[in-house]
């Protein structure tokens, strides 16, 4: 990007400055001695240059933000284009920027043109209050009340049209009792290891419509990089001795790639209805297996406690220990 090329020329610009020195003194002709004398940068110049990677700077930290394809990122595109509104007003107002405010001013015209655009698309909203550990508190926070209450209408009409989960004859439907617990409820606690899709996949059964909405709205991604990688991922598999793989083929070698560099193959798996199953037949043995010990252990006879000890089984233990 530009802001990598110009951090690493500012922290080379000795080296620079030599090369283009070097330059200057093996050329003959006049003419291109006087535009390399040119390409020289002074000192009030290296000072707009390391101004200008600062502005960058905040630009390439939001990208950053949003750009991910490891979780979900829609969620976070609001509150990234809002801080670098925000931050970038600031510098605008700062004289040490003044030679950079008629590209600040366009740039923070068309961070507002795209924030405006974002308004006739509820995806970017959903997707916020989808975060059960933010639900509604940035809009709280940051937007007026009249905009809070076009985002819980938005929130609600598209929860309306998710299948209700139980047909119920009630005055309230179940997706509106689903909706009022989840956006009156507290904030819910998610660890630090744990993704925002990995909790859905947990509390599905809590709040059956709202994970319907996670799976529609969380996979949404903020921009275009993951889309842009994976087209480049696809040009390094077909390359001009493989012109002739056929689709199908490509999207199994794409898939065996990407899970191979995730470790999608082999991994512990994740919290499932089977894992639960399984883990209640155990603590139930487990119980039964102490509930018998108890009970052979201890017999009582006129108040007089007898411990009773299954000699043969000891027995058995100690060859196998010995063995």
């Amino acid at each position: 990007s530009t802001y990598t090329m110009l951090v690493r020329a500012y922290k080379l610009r000795h080296f620079v400055d030599e090369f283009v020195l070097k330059m200057f003194w093996a050329e003959k002709n006049n003419a291109a001695k006087a535009k390399l004398e040119q390409l020289r940068l002074s000192p009030e110049e290296c000072k707009h240059a390391k101004l200008f990677t600062v502005l960058l700077s905040f630009a390439d930290n939001a990208q950053q933000e949003f750009s991910s394809d490891q979780y979900p990122s829609l969620t976070l595109a609001l509150p990234a284009l809002e801080g670098l509104h925000h931050v970038w007003s600031e510098c605008y107002d700062d004289e040490k920027y003044t030679a950079f405010r008629p590209a600040l001013a366009a740039t923070i015209n068309t961070i507002k043109s795209y924030y405006d655009l974002t308004s006739e698309n509820s995806a970017y909203m959903i997707s916020m209050v989808l975060d059960p550990g933010e639900k509604m508190q940035h809009f709280a926070k940051n937007w007026s009340d009249d905009e809070q209450r076009s985002v819980s209408e938005r929130t609600k009409d598209i929860s309306a049209t998710m299948p209700d989960p139980i047909a119920t004859p009630v005055a309230t439907p179940a997706w509106e009792r689903e909706f009022n617990k989840y956006i009156s409820g507290d904030l819910e606690d998610i660890p630090a290891e744990m993704s925002l899709v990995t909790w859905w996949g947990v509390n599905a059964p809590r709040y059956p419509v709202w994970a319907s909405l996670a799976r529609d709205y969380l996979a949404i991604m903020a921009s275009s990089v993951s889309s842009e990688h994976a087209f480049s991922s696809a040009g390094i598999t077909i390359t001009k001795r493989r012109n002739r793989l056929k689709a199908d083929v490509v999207e199994a070698l794409q898939g065996l790639k990407c899970a191979l560099k995730r470790n999608l193959l082999v991994r512990v798996s994740g919290p499932s209805s089977v894992i639960e199953e399984q883990l209640e037949v155990k603590q139930e043995a487990e119980s039964a297996l102490e509930d018998s010990a108890t009970a052979m252990a201890l017999e009582s006879d006129d108040n007089t406690v007898v411990l009773v000890l299954d000699l043969d089984s000891d027995a058995e233990e100690e060859d196998e220990i010995s063995h």
